[in-house]
């Protein structure tokens, strides 16, 4: 083999260790961004499930107050006598009302406190899925210029080539 086949060998070869270098950790980084965005989303989710649900219970509890509510007003309305039977029934009643109050108040304040949390947390959550996104693009443009690299050496291999041929 003459010089020139060297040559040619020598950069081939070096243009195939240099595109196989071992990218085990950029792959494991790029996967733990990934499972990162997908928990993420999974933590938002979650948040939203826990306020819809406690929103729903809220509702649910002044259903039954005004149900309540409205069987007290009405017999009010028809008796201007309340009979002991009824008093012990409307007390009952304005007592399950004042305990549905109770409830919605505290869960009212629960879901104060997490909505605070979750806004501090969707506030990291969106500053991580910036910094992804800034890496994203790093890595494209990165892969843009080997891209264009290996264009160049490619035809510098052709041009060896031909070289030879000739």
């Amino acid at each position: 083999m003459n010089c020139k086949g060297y040559i040619l060998l020598v950069l081939i070869a070096s243009v195939i260790f240099s595109c196989g270098t071992d990218n085990t950790a950029e792959i494991r980084r790029a996967n733990f961004a990934r499972d990162s965005v997908i928990e993420l989303t999974k933590a938002k989710d979650t948040i939203i499930d826990g306020f819809m649900n406690s929103l729903n219970q809220i509702k649910r509890n002044l259903i039954e107050i005004q149900k309540l509510e409205s069987e007290v007003a009405d017999s009010q309305k028809s008796n201007n006598v309340i009979y002991e039977s009824e008093n012990l029934s409307l007390t009952k009643e304005i007592q399950t009302i004042k305990n549905l109050m109770d409830l919605n108040q505290k869960a009212l304040t629960i879901l104060n406190v997490e909505l605070n949390k979750a806004k501090f947390k969707i506030a990291l959550q969106n500053k991580k899925i910036v910094i992804l996104n800034a890496e994203l693009l790093d890595k494209t443009i990165e892969l843009e210029k080997l891209y264009n690299y290996l264009l160049f050496k490619n035809k510098t291999i052709t041009e060896l080539n031909a070289l030879l041929k000739k």
